[in-house]
């Protein structure tokens, strides 16, 4: 059992796997039979492929009778539907098992954001299989809804209106909510936003005040009977780009179980850490922040560009077309300019944006396909886009040398991703990422890890991190089920601390300085 100090968002979940566990099934099982019909998804597997742990990628047999037990109490609360039998394969009929039932619903927000405020929210209502439910008019099965939020709104309250109008649609009102996920660029911890790129939400206590304000869908819980009392609505706040790793580990495309997943994005750059197949987040939720590691930027490559790029005031001359930031300023930040969380020099100060600051233009598709060398050198163009690439590659050196993951999966915008026009900025800007890499790797992680690189939309961010927040729902549900989260780690409990007044009078001697160097 737990210890004393369940998580409040963890209390539905251990309600609710009491009930499971009253079927003489373990909550461990449970959870392994879960993450199994996860990690099949949209596949519905039978119960002797769920025993034999096929689509793994590391795969182990747990016992036929755990696998029978636990399916037939998910079954019994609607966690699981058994389809008709089928005899389509060779061998006697199977049930087609498939995880989640129309009773049931998790919902997945990505909080959109631009210059240090929430511009967006988008909301994915889910099956507990990940799949998005057909919600005509609001959201499709790539296609998130979507909420613009003004300056000055209340995000807490514009959150609560919007899952509140989807949950109470009729596809989704007879639905018991597994819980809200919420995805936002920052260091999060236990639902307290503790940094973040976004203003107004520093210290946000976004979890429970989000919960709170959705304590109606929390009375679904009780109105079924699966706590033994009004519980919290569980509300996972996670890192944007750890929930996209929590989303890998559901869907192993690659064998390897330790993967770095990095995402460059307009104003920033995330990592999330695979470590033996599951998320690390560190001790207190920060694990994986590249982008405010310093990163040296070549000191001549950035004296040639600043030489031929416009003063900071002529880098200015279309400010009608580039986005403004709160104080009105419509320069787009530069390389030396500070970074969000005011440090200088770090793997943020090198994004997308600030290329385009740093050249005083606004379309990264244009410049990107610009000549990064022309006559005897490089082109302005090629100096920052070397300068960003080979920032980018410190960076992932550093992880690699500190975790040697077997895979780094790289996100990158599509325009840095795709454009192949040899000699373009974007050529040379993923060549200077692999050979960094390559040159600040320690021993045969240079040549052994694989790297492989992805476009990544802003649509897509939208519709796979909404999704991703959904299922972090559920993985927080599997890991409260594996003994995996904090609450079962007891807390230490801090001893008092008597307050003592310093005496102004009394001197240190030199005695009292042993060992202090």
């Amino acid at each position: 059992m737990p210890s004393e100090d369940v998580l409040w968002q963890h209390r539905a979940f251990d309600d609710l796997l009491d009930e499971l566990e009253k079927f003489k099934i373990s909550r461990q099982r449970i959870a392994e039979v879960v993450a199994r019909l996860m990690i099949a998804a949209p596949g519905r597997p039978a119960q002797t492929e769920i025993a034999q742990g096929r689509g793994l990628p590391v795969p182990f047999e747990i016992p036929p009778d755990s696998v029978s037990r636990a399916t037939a109490a998910l079954s019994t609360l609607n966690l699981l539907t058994q389809h008709r039998p089928k005899a389509d394969r060779p061998g006697r009929p199977y049930t087609p098992l498939q995880l989640g039932s129309s009773r049931w619903a998790m919902v997945g927000v990505k909080i959109g954001h631009e210059q240090g405020r929430v511009i967006t929210l988008n909301i994915l209502v889910v099956g507990l299989d990940g799949i998005p439910l057909n919600l005509p008019g609001y959201q499709s099965g790539d296609e998130p809804y979507i909420r613009d939020i003004g300056e000055g709104d209340d995000v807490v309250e514009a959150l609560g209106e919007a899952i509140e109008e989807l949950c109470d649609l009729p596809a989704v009102r007879h639905r018991t909510i597994l819980g809200i996920g919420v995805e936002l660029a920052g260091h999060v911890f236990e639902g307290e936003v503790v940094q973040a790129s976004l203003d107004s939400m520093l210290g946000v206590q976004l979890g429970r005040q989000l919960s709170e304000r959705l304590g109606r869908l929390a009375d679904r819980f009780d109105d079924r009977r699966l706590t033994h009392e009004r519980q919290p609505l569980p509300v996972i706040i996670d890192n944007d780009v750890n929930v996209l790793a929590v989303l890998e580990t559901y869907r192993p495309r690659y064998p390897e179980r330790d993967i770095a997943v990095v995402a460059v994005f307009d104003e920033g750059v995330g990592s999330g850490l695979i470590v033996g197949g599951q998320v690390y987040r560190g001790g207190r939720g920060m694990a994986g922040e590249i982008g405010h590691c310093h990163v040296p930027l070549d000191c001549d490559a950035l004296a040639a560009l600043e030489a031929v790029s416009p003063a900071p005031e002529a880098a200015t001359s279309n400010d009608a077309a580039l986005p403004a930031d709160p104080a009105g300023d419509r320069r787009l930040p530069r390389f030396h300019d500070p970074c969000h969380c005011g440090g200088s020099v770090h793997l943020d100060c090198v994004t997308p944006i600030r290329i385009l600051g740093q050249l005083g233009e606004r379309s990264l598709a244009e410049v990107a396909r610009r000549p990064a060398v022309a006559g005897n050198g490089p082109t302005r163009e090629g100096w920052a886009f070397q300068i960003a690439g080979q920032a980018l590659g410190i960076g992932i050196a550093g992880l690699v040398n500190l975790l040697n993951p077997s895979r780094v999966l790289l996100f990158l915008p599509p325009d840095l991703a795709q454009i192949d026009e040899p000699g373009s900025a974007a050529v040379l800007y993923r060549n200077e990422i692999i050979q960094t890499l390559r040159k600040h790797s320690f021993s045969d992680s240079a040549t052994r890890t694989e790297l492989e690189i992805e476009p990544f939309s802003a649509e897509q961010r939208r519709f796979f991190g909404a999704k991703a927040a959904a299922v972090r729902v559920l993985d927080s549900f599997i890991q409260h089920g594996k003994h995996r989260c904090k609450c079962y780690i007891p807390r230490a409990r801090p001893e008092p601390v008597t307050s003592i007044e310093a005496d102004p009078d009394q001197q240190v001697g030199d005695e009292d300085l042993v060992g202090i160097s």
